[in-house]
């Protein structure tokens, strides 16, 4: 995480009394299990402050915990909402799960190594943010970053940590998605967006949602449609293409209803934003919205450029896929990129080898096979943290989605959507590497076979030429 300049941290410090003196009301605690956030958020796209006051209630019973908030906001106070005592706070340096976006927070307990939790907690804090343009951009632009491009905010709702968010160590559990009920106000915005809700006219808009969410948000200078269950935010394509696009994300959301019998329940929101810093673009999701992060030229034209249309499909077909692996199945453990990003990558090689051109699908496994070039991989068996791979991106994106392709290959579609069902719908408490293989096993039903599988897919230094003389035996 970037430092604030000292332009920036004097510039803080003058606005930081007027904004935090607002008025913001209380609000009761509730009794419903899942954390609860309510409050307002005032933000200039222009200045580049975000200035919150919020309550997080429902919080559950947690004796191992953090909570995490960027590392950018500054603290006016946090106290026991039931109460109205201010609480003391202290940092948790020992937070190796944490980005290094935010910063972790307990309250601790009067005996030595003890935290406490209150239930029902107020935080008032303000952070403010380099806002960039295209003379003076930024080093570089991620996920959790902050971003500010002079027309618009874009900030997730896990990584970038801009509300609280409580994390139990003890289960791997981050309570990232949260009901809420907030107040948005940027008076130099035309349209507000909170995940999970309608987008919204400026300057101020109040945002609820009775289904737990990350708060990833979008704030400026926009125009935004809908189209049937699907909104698209800040567009680079005219109404004609719009409906295009709609019907493609909904063919696609239809095949994955019908090979996993889940219904794909979300409306979607799609959002495209250019990157603060030069050179820079990617995709993530924070369900029901994706958001496309890039330069001109690459947003959703691509779908219409023959150049470039096979590859933004299985970039499309790869996102909505996350509904599945990654919201409706939330992985945890240290396993948690091979159940989230390898089993996405699988679903949408799945999608465009049924729903595109045999071309799109080739040129995929043609990609993977260069990719994997001269790659030695630690096989899934001794895996212990997909976080710490020298070679993530090569590791979950391409060697064990081919693996997975083989695995297929050998049991057949049905077992193998049946595996892909159980690991989304059984009950676990980690959805680690025995949890793989265990499911593997009750979708296979042979005993035999599925020890075979595990010892050439999972154990084997030679997985991944076991796994190519499967799919193409003919190289």
């Amino acid at each position: 995480m970037k430092t604030l300049s000292r332009q920036y941290r004097k510039s803080f410090l003058t606005q930081l009394k007027a904004m935090l003196l607002l008025s913001f009301p209380l609000f009761a605690c509730s009794q419903d299990s899942v954390p609860t956030l309510k409050g307002k958020v005032h933000l200039s796209i222009k200045t580049g402050t975000i200035s919150c006051d919020f309550v997080l209630s429902n919080i559950p019973n947690i004796e191992d915990y953090v909570i995490r908030l960027n590392t950018g906001m500054n603290i006016h106070y946090i106290r026991d909402n039931s109460n109205g005592q201010m609480l003391n706070y202290e940092q948790d340096h020992e937070d190796n799960r944490s980005s290094e976006e935010s910063i972790a927070y307990y309250f601790p307990g009067k005996s030595r190594g003890s935290r406490i939790l209150p239930k029902c907690i107020q935080f008032r804090y303000m952070g403010m943010y380099p806002v960039t343009d295209s003379l003076q951009p930024m080093v570089s632009d991620w996920r959790g970053n902050v971003a500010l491009n002079g027309s618009t905010l874009r900030v997730d709702g896990r990584q970038s940590a801009w509300y609280p968010v409580l994390y139990d160590r003890k289960l791997d559990i981050v309570y990232e998605k949260v009901l809420y009920d907030v107040e948005v106000r940027c008076d130099d915005c035309s349209s507000l967006f909170v995940n999970g809700s309608a987008p919204a006219p400026g300057p101020v808009a109040q945002f609820r949602s009775d289904v737990p969410r990350q708060l990833t948000m979008f704030c400026g200078n926009y125009a935004y449609q809908q189209f049937e269950r699907t909104y698209i935010l800040n567009p680079d394509i005219d109404v004609r293409q719009q409906a295009v696009f709609g019907q493609k994300v909904n063919q696609y959301r239809r095949f994955y209803e019908q090979v996993l019998k889940i219904p794909y329940k979300e409306p979607l929101s799609f959002i495209r934003t250019m990157p603060v810093a030069w050179g820079y673009g990617f995709l993530f999701v924070s369900f029901p919205s994706i958001i496309m992060v890039t330069e001109p030229g690459r947003g959703l034209g691509r779908l219409f450029d023959p150049a470039q249309a096979g590859a933004f499909k299985f970039y499309l077909a790869h996102e909505l896929a996350h509904y599945y692996f990654g919201h409706y199945r939330v992985p945890n453990s240290t396993f948690s990129g091979v159940i989230d990003e390898s089993f996405a990558e699988l679903l949408a090689m799945e999608a465009t080898r049924a729903l595109e051109p045999d071309s799109t699908y080739l040129k995929t496994v043609q990609d993977k096979r260069v990719q994997l070039r001269g790659f030695k991989a630690t096989p899934l068996a001794r895996l212990t943290n997909t976080q710490g791979l020298s070679q993530r991106q090569t590791y979950l994106y391409h060697y064990v989605p081919v693996l997975l392709t083989a695995i297929e290959k050998e049991i057949g579609k049905d077992k193998f959507f049946r595996w892909l069902r159980l690991l989304l719908q059984s009950q676990t408490s980690y959805t680690d590497y025995a949890f793989l293989i265990k499911t593997l096993g009750t979708a296979v039903n042979d005993e035999k076979m599925t020890n075979g599988l595990i010892q050439r897919y999972f154990e084997s230094d030679n997985a991944l030429t076991d796994a190519w003389k499967i799919i193409d035996p003919t190289k």
